[in-house]
This record gives C-alpha cells, structure tokens and sequence, in this order.
C-alpha cells in the first residue's frame, strides 16, 4: 500500500501546486495559460475546489482503502478538467495551453482508476 500512498500524495501536491498560486495570484495564473482575463472571485474559487481536492488525496494517502470514495470524485472531476478543457480549446474559446496544463491529471486518473481496480474496500 506505499506506493498507493506516494502516489495520492503526488496528486495531493499537484494539485497545491495548481490550486495556491490561483487563490493568492490569479493574475499572474492568468498570464500564464495565454493572456486570459481573470475573474479575480471564479480564479480564487477555483483554486479553493482545486486545493480542497488536493486535501482530499492526503485524506486518501493516509487510509487508502476507506477513502476510495474520494478517488473515484477525482476521477470525475479530473477527467471532466481534461474534457471541458479540450472541448472549450477546440472551440477557440481558451488558448491550448489551458488543455495541455491539464493533460497532467490524465496520470492521476489512470492511476486512480488502476487504484479502484486492484484493491476493494
């Protein structure tokens, strides 16, 4: 069960890593996914959920197998980033760098559907 835990840590760090810099500076977040206009309240709200998710995973890291009911909402809502992202991109609506930031939770999905399959509650 280590490497289960190492790696819903990593997850629990990635998303720090994305959600923090959104709550204190979403400016300078914006700046980076292409020149997108911050919604000073939306960038912080995000990165609050985003974050919170982060919290979620060290809840994960800590028990794996009781909090399986964390890991299958990040399934959800990382996955749905990765969709909503793609399809607003090909849209036009939002710079590709905005997907490809979020191509990085395509591991932490495949390891958390590889997670739900290997162990039982």
């Amino acid at each position: 069960m280590t490497g289960w835990r190492f790696g819903f840590v990593l997850a629990a760090l990635f998303n720090f890593l994305v959600g923090v810099p959104m709550v204190l500076a979403p400016d300078g977040i914006a700046a980076l996914l292409g020149g997108l206009v911050a919604d000073p309240l939306q960038t912080r709200l995000l990165g609050w959920m985003i974050a919170t998710f982060g919290i979620g995973y060290l809840l994960v890291a800590h028990n794996p197998r009781a909090q399986r009911g964390i890991v299958t909402l990040g399934i959800i809502g990382k996955a749905g980033v990765i969709i909503i992202a793609g399809w607003l991109a090909l849209r036009g609506l939002i710079p590709m760098s905005v997907p490809t930031l979020a191509s990085g939770d395509l591991a932490f999905v495949l390891m958390f559907i590889v997670f739900l399959r290997r162990t039982s509650a």
